[in-house]
């Protein structure tokens, strides 16, 4: 199922949440109604938090069914609510990519993270993640690193900036072991985790979405 909703009257919905297979971060101040609407469609609970007091969650986290990575600059109160609500490994990166969402790409099976991420550091994402870690780029020297503002990726696919060449694609898709394509969200954005929280059980898009772009995006993440 994709169905389009806004949070907080914003079509931008994938900068304030991100969700896996097994469970959905969402940023405190929501309706009952929007987030009872999100959990039915990615059929996942959904737990809400602000990250470093700040609604864009998906822009400060990110994580997989292993594990969930935070910036240095979340409290005390949101990581232990955070940890008491998710049985996985949440782990603390200290960096200054604070935005670890737009610098890391990741599923159950791999992640790709921004070249410039410290050996220590890498091992911190490799360990919480549980999963291979390959440093590169999508975008190259336009926007080195931001590999995850430039696509989104579930168990089941990947969707990309619609810049990235035919080389980049083939190797997303070796990486992360799913199918792999170009497309845009909200009518053209081509930064597709800005607009969409997305698992291998359905999608929220923003409202300002096309009937095309949601094909191109139920194709490539295989939802019916």
């Amino acid at each position: 199922m994709i169905i389009k909703q806004n949070f907080f009257n914003n079509p931008n919905i994938g900068v304030f949440s991100f969700a896996t297979d097994d469970y959905c971060v969402i940023p405190e101040g929501l309706t009952k109604r929007e987030i009872k609407t999100v959990e039915n469609t990615l059929n996942v609970s959904c737990i809400a938090i602000n990250i470093a007091q700040s609604h864009i969650i998906h822009t400060l986290s990110i994580g997989n069914k292993n594990g969930y990575l935070v910036p240095h600059t979340i409290t005390d109160n949101e990581q232990i609510k955070l940890q008491k609500q998710l049985d996985i490994n949440i782990a603390t990166v200290r960096t200054e990519l604070t935005a670890l969402g737009n610098n890391i790409l990741c599923n159950d099976k791999a992640a790709i993270i921004n070249p410039d991420f410290e050996r220590n550091q890498l091992k911190i994402i490799e360990d919480a993640l549980g999963v291979e870690i390959v440093k590169g780029n999508i975008l190259g020297s336009e926007e080195p690193g931001l590999v995850g503002s430039q696509a989104l990726c579930t168990n089941k696919g990947v969707l990309v900036h619609v810049d990235a060449n035919h080389e980049i694609l083939e190797w997303l898709g070796e990486v992360l072991r799913v199918e792999v394509d170009i497309g845009t969200i909200n009518a053209g954005y081509p930064y597709i985790a800005s607009g969409v929280i997305a698992n291998s059980h359905g999608a929220v898009v923003g409202d300002d979405t096309t009937g095309p772009e949601i094909m191109r995006l139920g194709q490539v993440f295989d939802i019916v």
